[in-house]
């Protein structure tokens, strides 16, 4: 019993020697281990029980044992820091102890304690639920759903979007919409990246069996912050669409423009903007699918969505309108 009880003696002292990092709270508390990353606004540290994660905002003073890979906002390179902290002002200082610096964590898009190249893959996205439900004279149930999920890591980042509207009454269906996307960007350069997409669609409004897409162009990362996001794309599309009236399929190449933006405001609110433009060649009519609003957090995980979409089609089946839009309210989840 005496031994063990000197060992993990033992054991807790030489841990405590290696984590040495420390991070002073504002509220006075104190946690030393070994910082893991920055990203996304949030510290990840390993305390030497678990991993910890705690907002840059709430954090009063770093201090790093051993240098850190640091990338800052609006830069592209990586470059190796130590932290300290003097009289309450970060301080970054270089391999050589040559060169100190003044810093603040927010100014971090990325930090890491191992090499940016083996960077590993991020996860993000969202989901939101839209409903409408009425009894009385009037019996209506409607519902949407839509979401995102993306996965990423320095040279490849794979996307996943999906949206589905349903409406029925008392008596039969009135509305089933179903949409499946997926991107994928390998990039060549922090900007520059090649895209793969596919698309798939059903519409039982615009008697559309069904909508699929496959198309490859170049991609541009205008900003990719936890802050703002903005990219680009431009490529060439095949599109196979039939409808149920008059039950013949079409085909047709076509030029696709894609645009993805989002930017986070006062700490709470998130606008955003999505559309994928397609230019028919053979029958020389425009596509477009839009989706434009905002998300408030509520929680860290939890956010009220406002949404108004857009989709339009110039050439459409006859009887039918060339647009449909829709303002959607409703409660969703980020992570």
């Amino acid at each position: 019993m005496i031994a063990r009880g000197a060992f993990l003696i033992l054991a807790g002292l030489i841990s405590c020697s290696v984590l040495a990092d420390t991070i002073s709270l504002h509220n006075g508390s104190v946690i030393k281990g070994r910082i893991i990353s920055i990203k996304d606004e949030k510290l990840q540290i390993d305390s030497g029980y678990g991993k910890l994660t705690v907002p840059l905002k709430e954090i009063d003073s770093l201090d790093s044992d051993e240098p850190v890979w640091i990338r800052f906002k609006g830069s592209e390179a990586f470059q190796q820091w130590q932290l300290h902290t003097i009289n309450h002002q970060l301080q970054l200082v270089n391999e050589e102890h040559s060169e100190t610096m003044p810093a603040d964590p927010s100014d971090f898009a990325r930090l890491t304690s191992t090499p940016p190249e083996s960077d590993d893959w991020r996860w993000n996205g969202h989901a939101n639920a839209y409903a409408n439900i009425q009894r009385g004279n009037t019996i209506k149930n409607a519902y949407s759903l839509d979401g995102r999920l993306g996965v990423r890591n320095r040279l490849n980042r794979h996307t996943f979007d999906w949206r589905t509207d349903k409406e029925d009454d008392d008596q039969k269906s009135i509305k089933d919409h179903w949409q499946l996307k997926y991107d994928y960007n390998r990039f060549l350069s922090p900007k520059w990246y090649l895209s793969g997409s596919g698309g798939w669609e059903k519409d039982q409004i615009k008697d559309l069996e069904y909508r699929i897409n496959v198309g490859l162009g170049l991609g541009h990362q205008f900003w990719d912050e936890p802050e703002l996001n903005l990219r680009a794309e431009l490529g060439a599309s095949e599109i196979w669409e039939k409808f149920e009236d008059p039950g013949e399929r079409k085909e047709t190449p076509a030029a696709h423009w894609a645009l993805h933006y989002d930017q986070l405001f006062w700490e709470k609110v998130t606008l955003f903007h999505d559309q994928d433009i397609f230019r028919r060649f053979k029958s020389n009519s425009w596509l477009l699918q839009t989706a434009t609003g905002i998300r408030y957090k509520l929680t860290d995980l939890l956010h009220l969505s406002v949404r108004y979409e857009l989709d339009y089609d110039e050439a459409p089946q006859a009887g039918k309108k060339k647009d449909d839009s829709a303002l959607l309210f409703g409660l969703g989840a980020s992570w």
